[in-house]
């Protein structure tokens, strides 16, 4: 009986344990199992919670955690975290929570003052980060991760441990993303002591993906190296940047694990809960294309050094108390060294410094010295100095604040002055005075003024600028005086301008810009004026626009000996970054004086390489869209060539302004002008150019006439029709005459010759029609039908059997004298036709026919060797000879 009464008891005692059992089993799984543990564990540990959710058995729900430290606050919104019943176990037994996955919408670390009022970006250092229990996470997964309101880490996926002295996590994914710098992934590990000095172990590799130009993008892929070593208040960082080469030839390409390959390297020693925060930087550059890392700076090939170093005489920062530069009354240094190696104006893309050399001292609270030197495009250096020294401050929510100062330039009345700046948070304001600077240096770097121009006038300046990089608001006044602007090879030369602009917001207006023109001596005010106004702004999303209306009033454009030109009329032009100038004008032409040299001036041939001398860079014009009207006016003087004519007319011209592109619409009248040719002075009679296109092709109405006396009825001269590239060129006579009596006419003002002068006279000319040498035509006529002789000659060339009259090697194959026909009747009877051509090296071939005879004549030489030649001859007469030539000294 008692045993069967301890039966009983034990099953019930078993039955009572299950139920019990199955009690909390069940309301484990309900919401007032999480809610009541909560309430009893969480407010010992400086846990809250927001709608928290969830139960015992299955996991954590809540819309907002926050957990208090001292000297942080941690708060996560969006929170999920799942665990299993058979892991329940684990935290009886060993303290560990193991969480198969969690899910963070958002995790925020913010560091807090000792009152407990938050602090954004600033706090001191934490002392420990402990957790109540050991945890696991398999899997943890976070939208956005941040740090004392840095910069963010989103899509993170990561394991993590904590086992009471070491927080460790392995990073698998996690991102920055910015919308001008692109986006950065990240892996690696990152290993944290739990307590003091917080010892931190962290190695990332990453993949930079930049957005270097729309549209469409183009991500250029920079591979990031980040090692950080040390206690958490004061950390050794270590950041490599690393370009790939960039195909096509761009600046930094160069072949991969190459010294010179792009690369940025920077070694710090940073404080991240101190002041300053870097307590000394190294950085070095190799070959660094800024337009690869950010898409709205220029190209550059920059190397060279950098670094911020402590006080000499004072001693390095220590784990537990880090020394700020300029402890102790001793300035920290910052120098610069760095060169570019394709340099350039901003206009083409490219930064204008070829060199940048500088050093700054200073201390916790003051910029004791500051010089730099910078080489402008290799061709102008600017020496700057700090006049005195200068306060600044990092103010608590991080903004730099720098007090009045101003920069001096050596040698030169520039200065630049600010009353104040501010910076911080990609934030800055300032308000600054500049005077004195040269209109040369600033146009310089902007590459808006073509190779061999000129510009004097000093601009003075009162500005104030706000905004961020992408939006900055710029306000104030600008002006010059005494301007000038002056190009020797153009015969460009402006004096006597004044410029007054406004800059408001990204907007600038110029309201008056005037400049005169050269006066004539003794004449004040004969030069004329330009006067302007314009309106530009800069693009919120980059790039710039502006557009200029002009007014000449009898303005002097040019003062070249062969080109004088006075216009007066309206003109507009419109630029933007990356798109064509656009320019529209209404011109009327006052006075022009316009003489062409007889002959262009010789220049090299585009394949030929001068050694010794580096390669021209190839221009990079800015396109032009031209549309304009031109009245060549009533006073339009056109010399050179054997012309002298007065041009009336109108002109349209659209397109580019290369011969390629520009388009001339309209009509020329060159009529009662003079025209030197054929050893005459010929009158234009009729002289039309019709533009309908190319404006080198224009199509041809010419007729010149020889001068007659009153009492000569006979008329000739020369007519020219067809196209200028392709003109079509006859005798004119009235009353009309044979064309020998024509030519006759026009050489000699008489009916054929019978003298030889008068016959070695018109030979010439007939040469001259035919190979062109009037100038009516660019070329001669043999070598635009592929000869290499063709020509009138009296008598024929030396025969086979007519000595050693033949040219060597055939260079004068055909020429007169030897012993060939002798000439019979008059001398245009015995003119002879001649027409040859090389047909190799050792080989010529000319055809000969008399003007006056039937049958022609062939022959060919052929140089055997230096002494021996072969002469074949065939037509009138056949034979052939063999000439062996000795040559006596």
């Amino acid at each position: 009986m008692t045993a069967r009464r301890l039966l009983m008891g034990l099953l019930l005692l078993v039955v009572g344990a299950a139920l019990t059992l199955a009690a909390l089993w069940i309301w484990a799984g309900s919401g007032q199992s999480l809610q009541w543990t909560w309430n009893q564990l969480a407010p010992a540990h400086g846990l809250q919670a927001q709608a928290l959710q969830g139960s015992l058995r299955e996991g954590l729900r809540a819309q907002r955690l926050r957990w208090v430290l001292e000297d942080w606050e941690v708060e996560a919104e969006d929170v999920a975290i799942a665990w299993r019943p058979q892991d329940l176990p684990t935290l009886r037994d060993r303290g560990l929570l193991h969480v198969p996955l969690a899910r963070i919408g958002t995790l925020r670390l913010t560091p807090r003052k000792r009152g407990g009022a938050a602090a954004p970006g600033a706090g001191p250092a934490p002392t420990r980060l402990t957790l109540p229990l050991n945890l696991q996470v398999d899997e943890a997964r976070l939208g956005r991760f941040e740090v004392a309101g840095g910069w963010a880490l989103r899509d993170v996926v990561a394991h993590y441990t904590y086992d009471g002295q070491q927080h460790q996590v392995q990073l698998r994914q996690a991102r920055v993303a910015h919308e001008s710098l692109g986006t950065l992934d990240l892996q690696g590990q990152v290993r944290l002591g739990a307590q003091a000095p917080l010892p931190l172990d962290l190695r990332l590799q990453g993949r930079w993906a930049m957005q270097t130009a729309p549209p469409p993008p183009s991500p250029q892929a920079l591979g990031l190296d980040i090692r950080a070593n040390g206690p958490l208040a004061l950390l050794d960082l270590h950041l490599l940047l690393r370009a790939p080469p960039v195909a096509g030839g761009s600046a930094g390409a160069t072949s991969p694990g190459s010294a010179s390959a792009p690369q940025a390297e920077v070694r710090a020693r940073v404080a991240p809960w101190s002041q300053p925060r870097w307590q000394s930087i190294d950085g070095r550059l190799a070959a660094l294309d800024l337009a690869a890392w950010w898409p709205k700076a220029p190209r550059t090939r920059l190397s060279g050094r950098f670094s911020l170093a402590p006080p000499a005489s004072a001693p390095g920062p220590g784990p537990d108390a880090p020394t700020p530069p300029g402890a102790g009354g001793k300035p920290a240094s910052l120098q610069l060294d760095m060169d570019n190696a394709i340099p350039g104006p901003w206009s083409e893309g490219r930064l204008p410094l070829a060199r940048l050399e500088g050093q700054a001292d200073l201390d916790a609270n003051l910029l004791r010295a500051l010089r730099l030197q910078m080489d402008v495009n290799r061709s102008t250096r600017w020496q700057l100095q700090l006049q005195a020294p200068v306060r600044w401050r990092r103010e608590a929510d991080g903004r730099l604040t720098l007090g009045p100062g101003a920069l001096l330039f050596d040698g030169l009345p520039v200065r630049l002055a600010w009353d104040g700046l501010q910076w911080g948070r990609g934030e800055w304001a300032a308000q600054a005075h500049l005077s004195g600077l040269p209109l040369a240096w600033a146009v310089q770097g902007l590459g808006i003024l073509p190779a061999g121009w000129r510009l004097r006038g000093n601009l003075e300046a009162d500005l104030r600028m706000s905004g961020t990089g992408a939006q900055a608001r710029w306000d104030g006044a600008l002006r010059a005086d005494e301007l000038a602007l002056r190009s020797v090879v153009d015969g460009i030369d402006l004096h006597s301008g004044s410029l007054r602009a406004r800059l408001v917001g990204r907007d600038l207006f110029i309201d008056d810009l005037q400049l005169l023109g050269l006066d004539t001596p003794g004449t004040p005010g004969s030069g004329g004026r330009l006067q302007a106004r314009a309106q530009g702004r800069w693009l919120p999303a980059g790039g710039w626009s502006l557009a200029i209306d002009a007014n000449l009033a009898q303005l002097r454009a040019s003062l070249r000996p062969d080109r004088l030109v006075t216009v007066s009329g309206q003109a507009r032009a419109e630029l933007a970054s990356r798109t064509p100038l656009r320019l529209h004008a209404d011109l009327r032409v006052d006075q022009a004086r316009i003489t062409l040299p007889d002959r262009a001036s010789p220049r090299l041939g585009v394949d030929v390489v001068v050694r010794g001398r580096p390669a021209d860079a190839p221009e990079t014009a800015v396109p032009v869209q031209l549309q304009a009207r031109v009245d060549l006016g009533p006073d339009f003087q056109v010399r050179g060539k054997g012309l002298e004519a007065q041009a009336r007319g109108r002109l349209n011209a659209s397109g580019g302004v290369t011969l390629g592109t520009l388009r001339l619409d309209g009509q020329v009248d060159l009529a009662s002008g003079r025209y030197q040719a054929f050893g005459q002075r010929l009158r234009l009679e009729r002289a039309l150019l019709r533009f309908t296109g190319a404006p080198l092709n224009p199509a041809l109405d010419l007729l010149a006439l020889r001068p007659t006396s009153p009492s000569e009825t006979q008329q000739v001269g020369v007519q020219v029709s067809g196209q200028a590239l392709s003109p079509r060129v006859r005798l004119w006579s009235d009353p009309a005459l044979p064309e020998a009596q024509a030519l006759s006419w026009l050489a000699l003002g008489q009916g054929s010759a019978a003298g030889g002068v008068e016959t070695a006279l018109l030979e010439d000319l007939a040469v001259t029609l035919l190979s062109r040498r009037a100038g009516l035509g660019g070329g001669t006529l043999a070598q635009r039908l592929g000869l290499d002789e063709l020509g009138v000659r009296q008598g024929s060339a030396s025969g086979v059997g007519g000595g050693a009259g033949g040219g060597q090697s055939g260079t004068q194959a055909g020429a007169s004298g030897g012993g060939g026909a002798q000439a019979s009747g008059s001398a245009l009877q015995g003119a002879t036709l001649a027409v040859g051509k090389r047909l190799a090296r050792d080989l010529y071939a000319v055809y000969e026919r008399g003007l006056s005879g039937v049958l022609g004549t062939l022959r060919v030489f052929y140089d055997i060797n230096r002494r021996l030649q072969l002469r074949l001859e065939a037509g009138d007469s056949n034979g052939a000879d063999l000439v062996y030539t000795v040559r006596i000294e």
